[in-house]
């Protein structure tokens, strides 16, 4: 399969984040990704791992993906993935597990305004 094969799906995702400080060459710790996992939500025996440099060439599936799904992805996943990347997520539509989390106990109009997936901010 080519790298468009897996253009406009939905995607479960989680990533792994690391700091890391390089004796005497880093006087700052350095953030990296250094693992994505993609999940095809609607055929889960399609996965896919990018680890360390690889990690870019998620770029451009999760760029064409037709939703994200991930916990604690509109805090944490996507603004990482963006500065750590440098890329812009910003028109995925994104689902977030932590939020739809807090949904018990609100109206059902209040729920599915908070439930319809938005583009990342």
């Amino acid at each position: 399969m080519t790298e468009t094969d897996y253009y406009g799906r939905r995607w479960t995702f989680d990533i792994e984040t690391r700091t890391f400080i390089i004796p005497g060459i880093d006087t700052a710790p350095t953030n990296c990704v250094y693992l994505i996992a993609l999940i095809d939500y609607d055929d889960p025996n399609t996965r896919l791992l990018f680890c360390g440099d690889d990690c870019r060439n998620a770029i451009p599936i999760l760029r064409a993906a037709k939703l994200l799904i991930g916990h604690n992805a509109k805090d944490f996943d996507i603004p990482a993935i963006e500065t750590l990347l440098d890329c812009d997520l910003s028109a995925v539509p994104i689902f977030d597990t932590v939020i739809a989390s807090r949904l018990r106990g609100i109206t059902e109009s209040e729920k599915q305004k908070r439930m319809t997936p938005t583009p990342a901010e």
